[in-house]
């Protein structure tokens, strides 16, 4: 039995969160506080948005992302499964982050990122590789 299996996992919504009506989300996922997720955006299970992050439209967000407190993620963009969004990082629209990736606090990313991929600064860009998620 894997763990999807056992406990009915929960959805956590801050009262201050604010969620497009058109937003779906998995199980086990989490919206905190001040966090804005716009419309026609779409999260795998357990994700946690932390404090005032944000979401523009049509994003696709995988399983198991950490979104730290105020990540900034354009229109169009598509992440991959167990990504981590460090504090203050923004993402330009229609950009790509590769399944593993990790974006540094205050990153600026500009152009796609390779799965398992570390960046950081401003541009971002990439200084190592993490084994394979």
């Amino acid at each position: 039995m894997g763990f999807r299996d056992g406990p009915r996992w929960a959805t956590v919504r801050h009262p201050t969160a604010r969620l497009g009506s058109s937003v779906q989300h998995g199980v086990g996922c989490q919206f905190l506080g001040g966090c804005e997720i716009t419309t026609n955006v779409r999260f795998g299970d357990f994700c946690i948005v932390n404090r005032t992050a944000q979401v523009g439209h049509d994003c696709s967000i995988g399983e198991f992302v950490s979104m730290n407190p105020q990540a900034c993620i354009s229109g169009r963009v598509s992440i991959g499964s167990g990504c981590e969004l460090g504090a203050g990082c923004t993402l330009r629209q229609s950009s790509s982050i590769g399944d593993g990736a990790m974006i540094g606090m205050g990153a600026v990313v500009v152009k796609d990122v390779e799965p398992n991929a570390v960046v950081v600064g401003n541009p971002a860009r990439q200084i190592k590789t993490l084994p394979a998620w």
